[in-house]
């Protein structure tokens, strides 16, 4: 329901967090517990399955990120992964993996190319951004890749398809 203070009235009562936080993702932990990510790389836990939350969302640790779209979901592997603009601007776009859903590592780069505009407009920035994944309970894509789309410059849509992010784990599968 967090999805909604886009979609609806933001003061909606169903919607658990009143708060001016914009594009939800989020994964679950073995716990149980739920780990939220919104827009400016902010992140809040919930151990009741996102009816409350633990702490208001705050800046993730060690994220850095302007006003950018963060992407967060376990992979197809098992582990967890954060797709985001780690920088001031919107580009690159990179990859960020975790072992257990906490703690991240090894930045890598999805797409570093900076295309001319080919449309004006207000608001526009340059750049791939705007990343969303396949959410937890949307169903499984065949093979043992994991998938991401996003624009680029907010006008062509692109699609990423990672590979197994941890090798000894896709043998095993």
């Amino acid at each position: 329901m967090q999805q909604w203070v886009e979609e609806a009235d933001r003061n909606d009562p169903l919607i658990p967090l009143q708060k001016e936080v914009k594009a939800f993702s989020y994964y679950h932990l073995p716990n149980g517990r739920v780990i939220g990510f919104w827009k400016n790389a902010l992140t809040s836990m919930s151990a009741d399955n996102g009816k409350t939350w633990l702490y208001n969302p705050l800046r993730a640790p060690g994220f850095v990120n302007s006003n950018a779209k963060i992407w967060g979901q376990k992979t197809i592997d098992g582990k967890y992964m954060t797709v985001y603009n780690p920088s001031e601007f919107r580009w690159p776009l990179a990859l960020s993996v975790s072992d257990d859903g906490l703690n991240y590592k090894n930045l890598l780069l999805v797409n570093g190319e900076i295309t001319s505009m080919r449309y004006g407009g207000n608001y526009k920035s340059y750049g791939p951004q705007y990343v969303r994944g396949i959410q937890e309970m949307n169903g499984t894509p065949p093979g043992k890749n994991n998938w991401v789309t996003y624009s680029v410059n907010k006008e062509d849509m692109w699609v990423a398809k990672f590979p197994c992010l941890f090798k000894a784990r896709c043998r095993e599968m």
